[in-house]
């Protein structure tokens, strides 16, 4: 009988082991994929820890049907009438990795991506052509996991992913002034009474002598007891205003960057209480863009430059004047290869104003009406052109290679300046000639200013 017992034990115990064993392999899923599950007898209730990532579909008490609803691990159990547990296992839902895989094949016939489910996430390597199709593959792998938290992102981008913008913003401006007016003084005298008359100018006694500053011809004349003294106005004026700006930026793929070169301006707000606070507008050539590297070196770029300036007319918040703001802008989103131009251009200003001063009744006398009245006419034209240019570029090793407006400048002695009149010594760039290949060792300052300008 010990014996017996003693097998009876053995046995039950290598059947616990096995049990035991078998429940330590979980049972691997994909997502939205099932397996069915044999139980080893009919089974009364089943639970399942996570119904998110995991779900059943009990049919019969000796079938369980499992799928999976998305990545993670949970538990299954199941109990027979008695409570007893007749089925229990962890169940770990994978990503599926060779759909995902199998898809990108089809969009990206050119990369090598690879997908790996670690625990609850799914890795996603490999290289891409651009950051674009980065964005892409990525998106495609939210689509499949049905979120972006889960995903882990270790893909590399071939080549380089920044972008310098080169803008050249040209402005020119052309003023056109005329005035002709002709300014009449009459004085006629009797006694001590004396009249006058005057168009164009301010009151003058009549003993102080009229003068006039600026381009006129001055009559006078004095028949009996008048005083006849007429000046006629005549100016004609032109001119022409240029205005240029060349802003360099470089910016990583899908990042935004800004420029401004002018100034800021404060604007008074009233607040509660009594308090005014300051706030400030930006004015000058000012840029913000945002590139995004495309496959085969091609470049979309949203770009949106602004050339502004002060104005002659103003408001007034809380007793002070604020200047107003004259602005151009433009924004748009091309695509363009690295080293490609675009212009932007068309963007014209016409002002014209023409101002008439007269005597009232006499300055509206056809032809005699010239002498009582006063013309000024001012015509304002401005013209913009952006020219914007795309390179995509990489960083310099070599930092002793990019050049600066101060090299090679030496201060002069004071003999040499006093004497000789010069502002700077010209010399090689600090290094022995011939130390680097190319013009490099052959740029030097050149005119007063002292810049770098290339042969």
């Amino acid at each position: 009988m010990n014996n017996m017992y003693r097998f009876f034990a053995i046995a039950a115990f290598i059947v616990s082991l096995c049990i035991n064993i078998s429940s330590a392999h979980a049972l691997e899923l994909d997502m939205r994929k099932g397996r069915i599950i044999n139980l080893p007898r009919p089974a009364a209730h089943v639970f399942i820890a996570d119904p998110e990532i995991a779900d059943i579909d009990v049919r019969s008490p000796n079938y369980i049907y499992v799928y999976g609803l998305s990545v993670g691990e949970t538990t299954i159990h199941a109990l027979d009438a008695n409570h007893k547990t007749v089925f229990e296992d962890t169940i770990v839902v994978g990503a599926g990795t060779q759909a995902f895989e199998d898809s990108i094949r089809k969009i990206l016939p050119d990369s090598n991506i690879t997908f790996q489910s670690i625990g609850s996430g799914v890795v996603v390597k490999g290289n891409v052509n651009s950051p674009k199709d980065a964005d892409l593959v990525v998106q495609l792998a939210s689509s499949l996991l049905g979120s972006e938290q889960n995903l882990i992102n270790m893909l590399e981008v071939r080549g380089s992913d920044q972008v310098m913008l080169r803008v050249r913003v040209a402005e020119v401006a052309r003023s056109e002034i005329k005035n002709f007016g002709i300014n009449l003084s009459s004085i006629m005298t009797k006694g001590t009474f004396s009249f006058g008359l005057f168009t164009g100018r301010d009151f003058l006694d009549a003993t102080a002598a009229l003068t006039r500053q600026g381009n006129n011809i001055r009559l006078q004349g004095q028949p009996g007891r008048f005083t006849i003294d007429s000046v006629i106005d005549a100016l004609e004026s032109e001119g022409l205003v240029t205005t240029l700006a060349e802003p360099n930026l470089t910016a990583k793929s899908g990042e935004a960057a800004s420029f401004l070169a002018g100034g800021e301006f404060p604007i008074p707000i009233p607040q509660e209480g009594g308090v005014t606070a300051i706030e400030y507008r930006e004015f000058g050539v000012g840029l913000d863009f945002t590139p995004t590297v495309l496959a085969n070196d091609k470049i979309s770029l949203a770009v949106a430059p602004q050339v502004s300036s002060l104005t002659a007319s103003a408001v007034t918040i809380a007793g002070n004047n604020i200047p107003t703001l004259s602005t151009r802008r433009a924004s748009t989103t091309v695509e363009l290869g690295s080293g490609e131009s675009f212009a932007i251009a068309g963007l014209l200003r016409n002002d014209v104003t023409n101002d008439i001063s007269k005597f009232p009744w006499l300055g509206d006398i056809p032809v005699l009406g010239t002498l009582f009245r006063s013309n000024n006419f001012r015509n304002d034209e401005t013209e913009l052109v952006i020219i914007v240019t795309p390179y995509i570029v990489n960083g310099v090793a070599e930092a002793d290679k990019l050049l600066t407006p101060t090299e090679g400048y030496e201060v002069p002695s004071d003999f040499e300046r006093i004497l000789f009149g010069k502002l700077y010594i010209e010399q090689p760039l600090g290094r022995e000639a011939g130390e680097y290949e190319g013009k490099i060792a052959e740029y030097r300052l050149h005119g007063e200013p002292g810049f770098i300008l290339e042969e």
